[in-house]
């Protein structure tokens, strides 16, 4: 299923926040307002960035 980027956003709700895993150039094509990048091959290394909740 694939979903648009305004769709998304709108469809939120719950103010948690959005984690991006895609590489730099698909967050730069276009990305929900706010969402954290952390690529993920990044991921592993960048766990204490992840908010908890």
């Amino acid at each position: 299923m694939e979903i648009s980027q305004a769709d998304f956003a709108g469809a939120r709700t719950d103010g948690d926040p959005v984690i991006d895993v895609r590489t730099f150039t698909e967050f730069a094509s276009g990305h929900v307002p706010g969402a954290l990048l952390i690529p993920l091959d990044h991921l592993p290394m960048r766990l204490a960035e992840v908010p908890q909740p």
